[in-house]
């Protein structure tokens, strides 16, 4: 739709190319243009970070055991050392150096741990912490008795009901739905000012 906009206009200085009417439109309609194009600009990457915190989000609650690491990070690998200790059934590891988004996914994840730091192990959906939290909870002997709890081993691992997966599914998908609707929204409000705004300059 937005493709549409400059066409739109560009009909209209045809018709008035010489008028200095027309130059005032046309001035009127470029800062128009240049506010609705920021205000879009910023509908979508709010769009897109929201996307990215609910695949973020998702993980972490989907998976037992939610790994966020960087290949190069030593303490990164000293963590994954120790779970490789245990048999478990349902790990995720996300490296975050491999991605080209890890500043805005650092961002997100402190909002979940307080930290952008790494590593950080998520277990049952809760911040568990970095490297030193989790080599401290193993030596108190603590940490194959939460992965326990979390039905995260081999050993004691729990299937997940079909209902429970349909009403994750369904959550995720309505929070999508409306993140979508609501930046349609959006665009359909910014190309209606725009139109309008126009209709209102020719009638002056």
């Amino acid at each position: 739709m937005t493709d549409l906009v400059p066409l739109f206009f560009l009909s209209f200085f045809f018709l008035f190319l010489n008028s200095y009417r027309m130059l005032r439109i046309l001035t009127i309609c470029f800062v128009v243009i240049t506010i609705a194009a920021g205000e879009l600009s910023k509908v979508k990457e709010d769009k897109t970070l929201k996307d990215l915190e609910d695949k973020i989000v998702n993980d972490i609650i989907t998976h037992k055991v939610m790994v966020y690491s960087k290949t190069y990070c030593p303490y990164s690998k000293r963590l994954k050392v120790i779970l490789s200790n245990y048999e478990i059934d349902d790990m995720k590891i996300v490296e975050l150096d491999r991605s080209n988004q890890t500043e805005e996914m650092q961002a997100i994840l402190k909002k979940y741990s307080g930290r952008t730091t790494v590593p950080q192990l998520f277990i049952s959906g809760k911040f568990v912490g970095g490297h030193d939290e989790t080599k401290a909870i193993e030596q108190r002997g603590e940490l194959r008795p939460m992965l326990e709890k979390a039905h995260a081993l081999f050993t004691n691992r729990v299937p997940v009901p079909d209902n429970e997966r349909i009403e994750t599914n369904s959550e995720a998908l309505a929070t999508k739905t409306n993140t979508t609707l609501s930046s349609s929204s959006s665009a359909a409000i910014l190309f209606y000012l725009l139109f309008f705004t126009f209709v209102l300059i020719l009638k002056n």
